[in-house]
């Protein structure tokens, strides 16, 4: 049976991750599941060759103190009185949070997407990309816009499932039925075919 006990909630601090957290927190309310913010600090091997060792320490130092910093004043302003778990680690953000979820067995991952443009999504890839593509529980995601908007809070009236032929399909439909009996909403069911035109070698893509 679905269920939303533990939710996790990725953050860079950015403008997108602000017009969401309104919408975390109406969720985290909604299921009283425990939320944990999560923040990668990732630097890279390029920066550890541009500085020598002990430079490199102090900057991740320094990085992790600001993050911290940042972490704090991010959940004193977004969530008020519901308890929230922050934390920094170290990594590649989406392996990060995709390792987090599998080892904490977190029941939702939320996050914004970020709107960058084609071009630099090809030189440094989609981290919301990678984590629903690994992460083996439901994502929520915001919407792909170049400026943020900000996210409804709910309670939600339209859930709408875009479902593949795949094996996969049949528990998605029934978690996304689930979500939307409990918001008491209206369940849409999307399948997209490809056009006859197609000419994107990801057949399907939208």
């Amino acid at each position: 049976m679905p269920r939303i006990r533990k939710i996790l909630f990725p953050v860079d601090f950015s403008e997108h991750c602000e017009r969401v957290a309104a919408s975390v927190d109406s969720v985290a309310r909604h299921f009283r599941a425990r939320l944990t913010l999560l923040h990668s600090i990732g630097t890279g091997p390029i920066t550890q060759i541009a500085y020598p060792l002990r430079h490199y320490a102090a900057l991740r130092k320094e990085l992790r103190e600001t993050a911290t910093f940042a972490m704090e004043e991010f959940i004193q302003q977004h969530f008020g009185s519901l308890r929230v778990n922050g934390l920094i680690r170290d990594g590649d953000p989406a392996q990060v949070i995709v390792d987090y979820a599998h080892k904490q067995k977190v029941d939702l991952i939320m996050m914004p997407t970020l709107g960058y443009g084609a071009f630099r999504r090809f030189l440094i890839g989609s981290v919301t990309g990678k984590v629903l593509h690994d992460a083996l529980c439901p994502v929520w995601t915001s919407a792909h816009k170049a400026r943020a908007i900000r996210a409804a809070t709910g309670p939600y009236q339209n859930i709408l499932c875009a479902a593949d032929s795949g094996s996969g399909a049949v528990p998605l439909i029934r978690w996304a039925g689930w979500i939307a009996r409990r918001y008491h909403a209206t369940f849409k069911l999307v399948h997209v075919i490809p056009a006859l035109d197609e000419i994107s070698r990801n057949r399907g893509e939208m």
